[in-house]
């Protein structure tokens, strides 16, 4: 499985007749003809048995071969100053 980013209409035929979970309100309400499950966000800590019955079992991937998934703004975007307005004239 892979992480992609989806159309809702493309969530409306993938679900097709399935239970649709999601942990977003604003998803949820978007696609109420689904009667989706509404649930807790994960934790990071959620994912760590997973990831232990990967490496136990010799299926882990190659850090150095990930992409990074960044789940907030960026230092710069946080940091960065506003520009000041010029002066016209």
């Amino acid at each position: 499985m892979r992480e992609t980013l989806v159309s809702a209409q493309d969530v409306r035929v993938a679900a097709s007749g399935g239970l649709v979970v999601v942990c977003e309100l604003k998803v949820a309400e978007a696609l109420p003809e689904l009667g989706p499950k509404l649930v807790d966000e994960p934790l990071a800590g959620d994912a760590l048995p997973f990831a232990v019955e990967r490496v136990v079992s010799g299926r882990f991937e190659d850090a150095a071969a990930l992409d990074a998934n960044y789940l907030r703004r960026t230092d710069a975007e946080i940091f960065a100053k506003p520009v000041a307005p010029r002066a016209v004239g």
